[in-house]
């Protein structure tokens, strides 16, 4: 499946409304034992003010904790919205049994133990989801920690961090919802965004996720008018081709995903042959794909909160401008630093308005960018503000981030209402970076302004990035990357692997320009070839089970004349005799291509997300420098031109080392067909070019060597679709 095609799989999210806003609760295993998970969910439920019907279940007692306790759900006095299960594993599937015939709706599987391959963890997940065919009932977990709504004042869980919210009213809630996997990382990242006065709606754990998974509930989330940013924490999704769909709806609804994903094993993958999808690791696609959907991407639970909080409190940037306005030089020229590292602009200002700045600020002040106000503009009644205001006004900056000291909040405090006017007045993100920590007081300060704020430079800078490429992101003009026209083609016969002189038929039939050349039987066809071809020429041994020539030496270069060739085929037969091999298919002779800059173009298929599309440094220190770039496919010539881009190597080819810029837009086009082809051809499975020749600006390309990998039981033709569809 592409990952650009619809999902199959329904977004069953409105029933979801029962579960996280219940209107009556049963606590399954519950126990009047302080100590025990099912008194403290108990607990927790009451000190967040739920006010909805609670009953237990457990056939010890008849009362608990102050609930009417009954045997068995079969034995409620009424078909509950909820059920949190906190049972032994092993007698959880007959508990979901009873609650379906009770006509319960969701539950809550807090109990662990369905660990697949541990135990008896796989049975029990196949009972469950016996009892979700027959009956429609939802599971959420097992190995769940709940969830909290802190609108609807629910929180059916037992964390700790919940725990130990305090019982007024200080916990206010947010724009933001927290969706994880893993439990206890849930809700430290519910605890660190509550530290630094972040608000939030919803903190949602799904567990091992043997129904419900993370995607349903992100589905729901942006469905809420009070959820604006969903932060989801997660090691690999259940489904992975609705995640483009959901990314769509985020986008065309004005709301954010930012996400962490962890857990990126190659032991799940399955063994490749070529380059290409070696190359292309479990981690690399789940970042490309994210890019391509418009999902932010987190690579800690820190970085997750500061993305979320930046999206919170900040409007979107339309440029990659950011002023520094700094009451320390060095904290300036340290903020700057981090925001040039993360490939942000830092422009100098135009003299008019470094002119106005100086203006406000003492003489050996800077007002270049960073614009150094120095600590003495904070004890003066000027102040910041009035320097926000003009730096915002100017036109000449996208974002400002102000660097200051929060350690004594009485510094910004005294012009805490000019900082509110001049936040609000102006139109582009702000916000802080204090290099001292922060005092008492300040976070609160900070949260009243509605500033992001950041007490490390680099994290700062990260967050900022993230807002202004998010918005790029929603400016770009996705083009659809159309569709190659193979109704005519034959079916690819031979496999697993199409030898070089085979693939190369099939890249010249889509337009890939590829050396003159044809297969000699031996040695003295051989030479007759390289007669009739002229000048200097390749030489090639074919066989399927040789897929890296150079590997046994069977590969020879910038041969001229019969007798050469000739010569350098016996040599390779003789060679490949001594090694054992047993016949081969031929001898590929081919003009030798134009030098240009050596480049990898290939395709595979991930087995989660469909299709997907590479570019790279190529030649025979490929996989040494794994320098590459890779995109779910198909993707349009445009896209395929930002993919290069993005190479650390991109200046070889903008003509960095022979002062000749190479065709780049040739390049782009290859590496559209390309994402094109696999997507056309079910059939393949792996594409591998390399090396692409990048001749001079004007020149194209040529493919000097070229592997295709055929399934043999492939899956339907994929038709392309446009990615913002």
């Amino acid at each position: 499946m592409s990952l650009l095609e619809p999902s199959t799989e329904p977004l069953d999210s409105a029933s979801l409304q029962q579960l996280l806003w219940p209107q009556s609760i049963a606590i399954v295993g519950a126990s009047p034992k302080p100590e025990k998970i099912s008194a403290k969910v108990v607990n927790v439920l009451r000190r967040r003010g739920y006010t909805g019907r609670l009953y237990a279940v457990n056939p010890l007692y008849d009362e608990v904790l102050g609930m009417p306790s009954v045997p068995t759900a079969r034995d409620l006095p009424e078909p509950v919205d909820l059920a949190v299960i906190v049972v032994a594993a092993a007698h959880v599937a007959g508990v979901v049994a009873d609650c379906a015939a009770a006509g319960v709706a969701h539950t809550v599987v807090i109990s662990s133990g369905f660990g697949e391959g541990n135990g008896n963890g796989a049975e029990h997940v196949a009972e469950l989801l016996r009892h979700v065919a027959a009956s429609g009932i939802r599971i959420s977990g097992p190995n769940a920690e709940g969830f909290i709504n802190l609108r609807g004042s629910v929180a059916a869980t037992f964390s700790p961090t919940v725990e130990a919210l305090p019982d007024d009213d200080s916990v206010l809630p947010g724009d933001v919802s927290v969706v994880a996997q893993s439990g206890g990382l849930g809700f430290a990242l519910f605890n660190d965004g509550l530290r630094r006065g972040l608000g939030f709606s919803y903190v949602i754990t799904t567990g091992n996720e043997v129904d419900l998974e993370c995607l349903d509930y992100v589905d729901y989330l942006l469905d809420d008018p009070d959820t604006r940013i969903v932060a989801l924490f997660v090691e690999g999704l259940k489904h992975p081709g609705r995640l483009s769909a959901i990314a769509a709806k985020a986008s065309c609804l004005g709301k954010v995903l930012v996400a962490a994903k962890i857990g990126g094993s190659e032991s799940g993958r399955r063994a490749t042959i070529s380059h290409t999808a070696h190359l292309a690791g479990d981690d690399a696609v789940y970042d490309a794909v994210f890019r391509r959907c418009g999902v932010v991407r987190a690579m800690d639970q820190e970085e997750l909160i500061d993305i979320a909080m930046a999206f919170s409190r900040c409007p979107s940037p339309t440029g990659d401008r950011i002023g520094v306005l700094t009451t320390s030089g060095g904290g300036g020229a340290w903020m700057s630093d981090s925001l040039e590292a993360t490939g942000l602009s830092v422009p100098t200002l135009s003299e008019p308005l470094q002119a106005k700045l100086r203006a406000l600020i003492p003489e050996y002040g800077s007002a270049v960018n960073p614009v150094d106000a120095t600590a003495q503009v904070v004890q003066t009644a000027g102040g910041l503000a009035p320097l926000l205001d003009v730096m915002a006004a100017s036109g000449e900056l996208d974002a400002i981030v102000l660097v200051t000291t929060l350690a004594s909040v009485e510094l910004v405090q005294r012009e805490e209402t000019a900082l509110a006017a001049a936040l609000a007045a102006s139109n582009i993100p702000m916000m802080i970076y204090t290099y001292s920590g922060t005092g008492p007081g300040s976070i609160e300060l900070v949260s009243r302004l509605g500033m992001a704020l950041y007490t490390s430079s680099r994290r700062a800078a990260r967050a900022m990035r993230a807002l202004v490429d998010h918005d790029a992101f929603m400016q770009r003009e996705r083009l659809a990357p159309g569709a190659l026209d193979v109704g005519g083609w034959p079916a690819l016969e031979g496999g697993p692997i199409l030898v070089e002189h085979h693939a190369k038929r099939l890249l010249r039939d889509v337009g890939l320009h590829v050396p003159e050349g044809g297969l000699a039987t031996d040695a003295r066809a051989a030479g007759a070839l390289a007669e009739q071809l002229g000048g200097s020429v390749a030489v090639k041994v074919q066989a399927a089970d040789l897929p890296h020539k150079t590997e046994v030496r069977g590969v020879a270069l910038g041969l001229v004349g019969a007798a050469a060739v000739q010569a350098a085929v016996e040599m390779m037969a003789s060679r490949l005799d001594a090694l054992g091999h047993g016949a081969v298919d031929g001898y590929l002779v081919e003009k030798m291509a134009p030098t240009g800059v050596e480049m990898i173009v290939g395709a595979y298929r991930d087995a989660d997300f469909g299709p997907i599309v590479l570019v790279g440094l190529g030649g025979i220190h490929t996989e040494v420098l794994k320098d590459t770039v890779i995109s779910p496919a198909p993707v349009s010539a445009h896209e395929a031109q930002e993919m290069v881009s993005r190479l650390n190597g991109a200046a070889l080819l903008q003509g960095h080392r022979s002062g000749e810029p190479a065709d780049i837009a040739a390049l782009a086009a290859c590496v559209a067909t390309v994402s094109q082809l696999i997507v056309a051809r079910p059939e393949i499975e792996e594409v591998d070019l390399n090396p692409v020749f990048v001749h001079p600006h004007g020149a194209g390309i040529s493919v000097a060597d070229a592997m295709v990998v055929i399934d043999a039981e492939p899956g339907p033709v994929q038709q392309p679709r446009d990615a913002a569809a």
